[in-house]
């Protein structure tokens, strides 16, 4: 660990955190002690890590706490979405956060969006399915695991089939045939040339 005395500039970041953002220092000390996921923790770091959380409202040790206890949950939900859609690996911060907006914002259940996993899990991308499911959801103000019990058991409507075009290349005037210029046609491969 570094032991030197603070530059001016991080002494002027550090005034900014207390007098304008509103932190006091326990809770500047608390954020930095968050910063475990950084190789190198630096102020400039810790300084975006603060504008964060005061974008967030969350300037003190206690809602620090609450809204790392928040994101925890965010992100266990979010396995547990990941594991009913039978996704391998941990959700990414887009994921979870996309999650989190259903949930908050669009007011979609757990319990409805556990539902809609299930019913994507074996699609061939069952994360993409999910989301549109959710995104259809969401405008049709489905929220609650009934309402989207409900969504998944109506009938779907008929899917109308594309026609196929007809290939230009047939689309040419036919001549009948008589049967003498189709006789006048056939060679027979067994005589003699």
């Amino acid at each position: 660990s570094k032991r030197r005395p603070p530059t001016v500039d991080e002494m002027a970041l550090y005034d900014r955190w207390v007098h304008e953002l509103g932190f006091d220092s326990e809770a500047v000390l608390a954020a930095a002690s968050r910063m475990t996921d950084v190789s190198s923790p630096n102020f400039a770091i810790l300084n975006d890590r603060l504008a964060e959380l005061k974008d967030r409202k969350v300037t003190d040790v206690e809602s620090m706490n609450a809204a790392e206890a928040k994101t925890a949950a965010d992100r266990e939900f979010a396995r547990l979405v990941y594991a009913r859609l039978g996704k391998i690996g941990a959700p990414d911060k887009t994921t979870v956060a996309q999650l989190r907006m259903f949930r908050e914002e669009k007011n979609i259940s757990r319990d409805a969006i556990l539902l809609a996993a299930d019913e994507c899990a074996g699609a061939e991308r069952p994360l993409g399915l999910l989301k549109k499911m959710l995104s259809d959801w969401a405008g049709e103000h489905i929220e609650t695991a009934e309402q989207a019990e409900a969504a998944l058991n109506k009938p779907k409507p008929a899917v109308e089939r594309k026609r196929k075009k007809k290939n230009p290349a047939l689309l040419y005037e036919q001549k009948p045939i008589s049967e003498e210029d189709f006789n006048n046609l056939i060679v027979n491969l067994s005589e003699d040339l």
